[in-house]
């Protein structure tokens, strides 16, 4: 029956027929093969598109309309993409191609791929991505940013702020790019090979100062420009029943202003010396590693990975201290190893386990400032891991996944020298007649180490991430097709963590998400979607003489639709969303700090016109309405009590559309 449906659709668009005519096996005569469909299974097309946008900032600031968007600049701007490809005719000796798609090229979003190769024997790609982030550009600062550091007027003083004071924007741009490719030596061999560079260049913001003495706290303009360089060369090898890779990667990390050097602005005068700190240093890591599979039978897969690296930083200290050496010269060395097997004894069961080892050994000697030692960064660990686990089909239409994970952490020095975790999860799925499927997910797990010691008090004090902890989640989810056309589907998620050994710190910590989906098919031309889902997070902070608890919650709602109209030339869509959070922070010994908000509406309408088969109109519209109220980021420059310089934010609303109209060619 399949063969039958198979051979009458390829007889309809000619593809059993060398010439321009096909046999219709249920006439019995010869028709005439639809060329418009046959070009379009065997010919590759290319599409270009130019046209002008406008961005109006119609209330308000909208420079943070340009986060992830580029749209951050009120005015005209070029609408420009491409997507280009070539492939050799189906019926000819070669399997060469190439391609080229482009992406909002006249915004600082823009994104490129290329694709050059013959199938089957190589490739050659290149990608390039802008990633633009955008904070704030009404904020204010005394500082001058100077060949990356943050100097201040010598005329001026903490009294007289105000008068120095200019504008700066808040928001950095990252540029991505990759150059790669691949070749097939044999049926059997490949190597492949790619060079990757990240930068990230702007103005970020940071706290200086003594944190803990409240007189000395600044938070000021950060200056940024940092490179991240990759390279991964790898070898291939594939058999009936084995795959074998390995290979080589290193990433070096360079940041152009390694020290930052800053003036107080809390002295009565700015004359004096600043002061200085370390920025991200220099570094680059080094690995080697390999991974393969293998086929134990029909039913029996084993794989196994493993992986050795080094880490290396080299940069000088920075201060006047008298130092037992120039540097850090780090050296921290990295080992894995991971094995998995699983297994189908039958065909209601399936089985898998796995082995995972990780360890880091810091080479880093100890390092002595004025004969007392100032640093020991040495930190080492060795983690096992071993995960147990199979599903069983207790019925047709119903499965149950069981899993088991203990894991087992060694620390040379740490404040807690051993842990072991131990997690056990349950999920069932079924299904309950064609319309209703849905089940249950159900994990504990426990942390337990070994006495926890401190060098700096107070000795009551855990850092979470080695404390005790029980952590339960809970999971249900849910599909519904109410009709034909109509489907729901549900989602919720609960986390819950305790810290009951923690007497100061982190003590308890929840999380709840739940979400609805929906989809309406009006016909196979139009449609409809929406979504709601609501997100809370609470947890609670001891100190020695006070409480906090933080709660978050964020409400989401979102519907939209798309249709195609005029014998498919004319196609409409559009989006709204209405997302709302709330932060509160409750500390027993001050009150109830002010609440954090944010309020956020969007909307996205899009059509498109297709004039004729080469020729096509397009029509973009977006809408924002942003409303956010932080009082840790806005107010004076200088807080009441003179304790903290700020940048003196103002309270980020705005209003902003932007349209774009673009003609898309097809060739």
């Amino acid at each position: 029956m399949r063969y039958n449906k198979l051979m009458a659709a390829m007889v309809a668009t000619g593809l059993c027929a060398g010439t321009a005519h096909a046999f219709d096996m249920s006439l019995g005569e010869t028709v005439e093969r639809d060329e418009e469909k046959w070009a379009e299974l065997t010919e590759v097309s290319s599409e270009v598109e130019v046209g002008l946008g406008y961005v109006d900032e119609m209330d308000g600031n909208a420079y943070r309309f340009g986060h992830y968007t580029g749209l951050d600049d009120s005015g005209a701007y070029l609408i420009l993409g491409a997507d280009l490809r070539h492939r050799d005719p189906h019926d000819s000796d070669s399997a060469r191609y190439w391609s080229l798609r482009a992406r909002n090229l006249g915004l600082r979003s823009r994104q490129l791929e290329t694709d050059y190769g013959e199938q089957g024997r190589y490739r050659i790609f290149f990608d390039y991505t802008e990633i633009p982030t955008r904070k704030a550009d009404d904020t204010r600062t005394p500082f001058r940013e100077s060949g990356g550091n943050l100097r201040l007027p010598e005329e001026g003083s903490q009294a007289t702020i105000e008068d120095h004071l200019r504008p700066v924007e808040i928001g950095l741009d990252r540029q991505q790019a990759e150059l790669g490719g691949e070749v097939h030596l044999s049926p059997s061999w490949s190597l492949r090979s790619s060079f990757s560079q990240t930068t990230r260049e702007g103005t970020g913001t940071i706290g200086l100062g003594s944190h803990w003495a409240v007189g000395e706290s600044i938070i000021a303009p950060l200056p940024v420009d940092e490179t991240t360089r990759s390279y991964d060369i790898a070898a291939a090898w594939r058999g009936e029943a084995s795959h074998l890779a390995f290979g080589y990667r290193t990433i070096q990390f360079n940041n152009e202003y390694d020290v930052l050097r800053w003036d107080n602005a809390h002295d009565a005068d700015w004359e004096g010396e600043g002061e200085e700190k370390a920025r991200a240093p220099d570094n680059e890591h080094h690995e080697v590693y390999a991974s393969g599979n293998h086929r134990l039978g029909e039913q029996t897969h084993l794989s196994a990975s493993a992986s050795i690296g080094r880490s290396l930083q080299d940069a000088r200290f920075v201060g006047d201290a008298v130092m037992s050496r120039d540097s850090l010269d780090a050296a921290v060395d990295t080992s894995s190893l991971g094995l998995k097997i699983t297994s189908r004894p039958t065909a209601k069961l399936r089985l898998r386990s796995g082995y995972q080892m990780d360890r880091r050994d810091n080479d880093t000697g100890q390092v002595v400032r004025d004969n007392t030692l100032a640093i020991d960064p040495s930190y080492n660990y060795t983690r096992h891991r071993f995960d147990l686990g199979g599903n069983y089909r207790l019925a047709s239409a119903t499965r149950l996944n069981l899993d088991y994970r203990y894991t087992d952490t060694e620390r040379d020095p740490a404040h807690s020298e051993s842990s072991e975790e131990n997690s056990v999860r349950a999920r069932l799925r079924t299904s309950i007649g064609p319309q209703l499927s849905g089940g249950l997910s159900l994990e504990q797990e426990n942390r337990r180490g070994s006495t926890y010691l401190r060098e700096t008090g107070p000795d009551e004090l855990r850092n979470y991430a080695w404390a005790d902890r029980d952590r339960t989640r809970a999971g249900l989810f849910a599909q519904y097709f109410a009709t034909e056309i109509l489907s729901l589907s549900l989602t919720s998620d609960l986390l819950r963590d305790r810290y009951d050994e923690s007497e100061l710190g982190l003590t308890e910590a929840d999380r709840h998400i739940t979400s609805l989906d929906s989809y309406l098919a009006i016909s196979a031309l139009s449609s409809l979607h929406g979504f709601i889902s609501y997100e809370e997070s609470d947890s609670t902070q001891v100190g020695e003489t006070w409480v906090g608890d933080r709660r978050e919650q964020v409400l989401a709602v979102g519907v939209g639709g798309k249709t195609q109209r005029m014998n498919e030339q004319l196609e409409l869509g559009g989006d709204f969303s209405w997302v709302e959070s709330l932060a509160e922070l409750d500390v027993d010994s001050d009150g109830r700090l002010p609440d954090v908000t944010t309020r956020v509406k969007r909307i996205d309408l899009y059509a498109g016109y297709q004039v004729n088969r080469e020729l096509g109109l397009r029509l973009r519209y977006r809408f924002e309405d942003y409303d956010s109220d932080d009082w840790s980021t806005t107010g004076n420059i200088v807080t009441a009590g003179g304790n903290i310089i700020t940048l003196g934010q103002d309270d980020t609303e705005y209003q902003a559309q932007s349209i774009g109209l673009s003609l898309a060619y097809r060739f």
